[in-house]
């Protein structure tokens, strides 16, 4: 798995380094910063962006494999979902762990879109608002659809609980 995702977040940052201006560091070591500040302040600070982005997009493939840790029997969040699923018959904790996936999911969507540069002003607004009115947000739409989906699979013998058992 590693030597599949690695491009992912060491190909931005060695072009992100790679495009970086040398005199910035000479400027942060002049102005008296040590050796290890300059790396960290300069030069992982001009590769963040890239740094992010890969990072996200790697949790991102890591939270959707599925076949290479289910053929090494890795026990994984998408396996646990499968086997409670097909194995276990056990629908309620299958879909309370696909509930969790999909919050990873969206917490790593908003991470690498965060991660990128804005480019419009709409973009920039979306980008300023903090990461709790996001996860409000997504709260509230998700409400918004499971009300939907409940009200649409109402009828008799509907519980709260558990729609499919009467």
């Amino acid at each position: 798995m590693t030597l599949a995702v690695y491009p992912l977040v060491f190909l931005p940052a060695a072009a992100s380094l790679r495009n970086a201006d040398p005199a910035q560091e000479e400027v942060a070591r002049s102005l008296g910063l040590g050796r290890l500040a300059t790396f960290w302040r300069v030069t992982v600070g001009q590769a963040r962006l890239a740094i992010l982005g890969g990072a996200a997009l790697v949790g991102l493939a890591v939270l959707a494999e599925f076949g290479a840790f289910e053929i090494l029997g890795f026990r994984t969040l998408t396996t646990e979902i499968y086997t409670e699923f097909t194995v276990g018959f056990n629908q309620p904790a299958a879909c309370a762990l696909s509930l969790v996936l999909v919050v990873l999911g969206g917490f790593m969507v908003v991470a690498a879109r965060r991660a990128e540069a804005p480019t419009s002003d709409f973009e920039r607004w979306l980008v300023s608002k903090s990461l709790s009115f996001w996860i409000m947000t997504w709260f509230l739409a998700q409400l918004v659809v499971l009300t939907a989906i409940g009200t649409y699979f109402r009828g008799p013998g509907w519980s709260w609980v558990w729609p499919w058992r009467s």
